[in-house]
């Protein structure tokens, strides 16, 4: 299926509307990956194990750190959606320009 103007200029607008969405997806991503090391750190230093790895281990095991792993896969599902959809896009615009361009060759040939 060949891809129409229209095609074209929904992509390059959806590129255009989401760039603030797809930067505030990512940096919650990112966020939430750099709170894991936080929050780990913190409860390890409030655990009354001996050992690091048990430290480590009882800071993971708390309720807390299972409901902040939810919520940091739902920010990479969210962030990597956003991006598969941006790529998506861009590959639109490719096809159209690489349709344009044979167009051209085409009218020029002849």
């Amino acid at each position: 299926m060949p891809v129409s103007e229209q095609d074209m200029d929904d992509a390059v607008h959806r590129l255009a509307t989401t760039r603030k969405e797809a930067a505030d997806k990512r940096a919650a991503r990112l966020y939430m990956e750099e709170l894991t090391k936080h929050l780990e750190a913190k409860w390890s230093l409030e655990s009354k194990s001996g050992s690091a790895e048990g430290r480590k281990a009882e800071a993971r095991a708390r309720p807390e750190y299972l409901a902040h792993l939810q919520a940091l896969r739902t920010a990479i599902e969210q962030d990597d959606e956003m991006k598969h959809e941006r790529d998506d896009l861009g590959k639109i615009i490719d096809i159209w320009r690489s349709l344009k361009a044979t167009e051209r060759t085409l009218r020029n040939a002849y």
